[in-house]
Order: C-alpha cells, then structure tokens, then sequence
C-alpha cells in the first residue's frame, strides 16, 4: 500500500519550496542552477503526491540539460515511478539512460531493475541475462554492503526467474 500524501506542515513546506523554485526557474531562466530547480521542483511535486506535474519537470530537466548532475536522479525517479505504475516499457527507457556510464553511481540498481522491467514484459532470456550481469559485476562486492546486498537479491530472483519460467542459464 503505497503512503499518503503529507497532511501535515511537511507539505507546506513542500509546496513554499515549489513556489520558490517557480519563481527562480521563471525570473533565472539562462542561471545555471536552473537544472537543479527543476529536478528540487520535479521531486517536490512527487512528494505531495502531484506526479504528473513532477513527471513534467523531470523531463525537461532530461532534455534540456542532459549533462547536469541531476539527469541521472531523474531518470531514476522516472524509472521508479513509471515501474510502480506497471509502465515497463517507459521504466526501462529510463533506467538504460543511466545504464550508458557504467560509472554511475546508479547503475547496478538500475541494472537490476532494468531485468526486473524485462521480466515484466515477458523478455524472460533477456530478463536472466541482465541478472547474470548484476550477479557477476567486476565491482568489488567485499567493499561496498549496498552492491553485495543487491547481487544477494539479483542472485535469489535468477532462481526465481528460473522456477517460474523453467528457463535456465548458468551465471558464469
């Protein structure tokens, strides 16, 4: 069950920092914090429950400022949000935007999620393949708890993904 929106003071705050940030991106246009108002004011909107709005703003943070530091948290909010609404398709457009820098901070989730996404849509040899790829990422799992936890889960769903669909491939 998915929580409800804010009642509280949190949501006033919420809704000042929109205001606030509406007025920046509107008075700023050409500032080069601009990208970073509309990925605060794209969150934001997604925190008082008003997706569509924040969905907006993460896109034109996408596509007017591909390089910013905060296209990656974007896409990644999109992602999620679209995964959650069972829009496999559009999820997984946005989780490969983070996949292009193996880098990215972000990428092994995005990865895992991405099979995840391919599962859903019924790409199932796809679907191991990408797990097979989280379960035996070159990064050191011994230094980072967050990446040994996911190569945990990636490696419980390819049993999963194994007994549900009697497809097997073996993670080298």
């Amino acid at each position: 069950k998915k929580p409800k929106n804010p009642k509280n003071a949190g949501r006033r705050y919420y809704l000042k920092a929109i205001q606030l940030y509406e007025w920046f991106v509107r008075d700023f246009p050409r500032d080069p914090k601009v990208a970073q108002a509309l990925y605060f004011l794209g969150f934001s909107h997604f925190e008082i429950g008003k997706t569509r709005k924040g969905e907006k703003y993460f896109q034109e943070l996408t596509s007017r400022f591909p390089k910013s530091i905060y296209v990656s948290e974007s896409h990644l909010a999109l992602a999620e949000y679209y995964f959650d609404n069972e829009s496999f398709k559009s999820a997984l457009v946005h989780y490969r935007s983070i996949l292009k820098n193996k880098k990215n901070r972000l990428y092994g989730f995005a990865l895992y999620k991405s099979a995840w996404c391919r599962f859903r849509l019924g790409q199932y040899d796809r679907a191991v393949k990408v797990l097979a790829q989280v379960i035996n990422d070159d990064q050191s799992y011994k230094t980072d708890d967050r990446r040994l936890r996911l190569k945990e889960e990636a490696i419980k769903d390819y049993v999963g993904f194994y007994a549900l669909t009697g497809k097997y491939k073996t993670a080298q």
